[in-house]
């Protein structure tokens, strides 16, 4: 004679609190372990944007001088030197890079396709150093380009050795980062 035995309620409420009280403890473990992973996610991606932003404007800073590069009121403004001729007069690149941080990003234009009304241009002799109205006008026309988003502070500074030191600061949920770098002119 065999005894078929079931499962009582009690063993069965039993076996459900304790894979409850199993479960509670794993997910202790595993949803800050998640938060964690998504912080250091949003840390090196804050980092990488920095890098790569100071990365570009390294590049357009490095064949400058410090005549061709002005900053004022958020505005960027940088006018290569292509070459010196035979007599040893500079010559300049006919168009401005002009970046421009609005609070929230860096934009990118060039100046001009369709210049402003403004009273000087790029001339090929001289560095354009446009004045904090004139980079306001220029800022707003043309097309513009987002190179960077989520950007929360942007400073340039001009230093007397010849280098222009620039400082970004990023931001994404509670993450900040902040990278300077120091770029050496041209002819400094």
């Amino acid at each position: 004679m065999s005894a078929s035995r079931g499962v009582t309620l009690l063993e069965a409420l039993l076996t459900c609190a304790l894979l409850g009280l199993f479960l509670t403890l794993i997910l202790q473990v595993v949803v800050p372990a998640g938060r964690a992973t998504t912080r250091g996610s949003e840390q090196a991606e804050v980092q990488q944007l920095a890098s790569v932003t100071l990365d570009r404007l390294g590049q357009e800073l490095r064949p400058c001088t410090p005549a061709g590069v002005t900053f004022q009121n958020g505005y960027l403004s940088l006018q290569p030197l292509v070459d010196v001729d035979t007599d040893g007069r500079q010559m300049w690149a006919r168009e401005l890079i002009v970046y421009h941080w609005d609070g929230q990003g860096l934009n990118r234009r060039t100046w001009p396709p369709g210049p402003p009304q403004l009273a000087r241009t790029p001339q090929s002799g001289q560095a354009f150093n446009p004045s904090g109205a004139q980079l306001a006008r220029i800022g707003t026309e043309g097309a513009m380009r987002r190179v960077a988003a989520g950007m929360t502070d942007f400073q340039v500074q001009k230093q007397p050795d010849g280098t222009v030191v620039v400082e970004v600061e990023f931001g994404a949920g509670q993450q900040r980062f902040r990278l300077q770098r120091r770029v050496l002119l041209m002819n400094s």
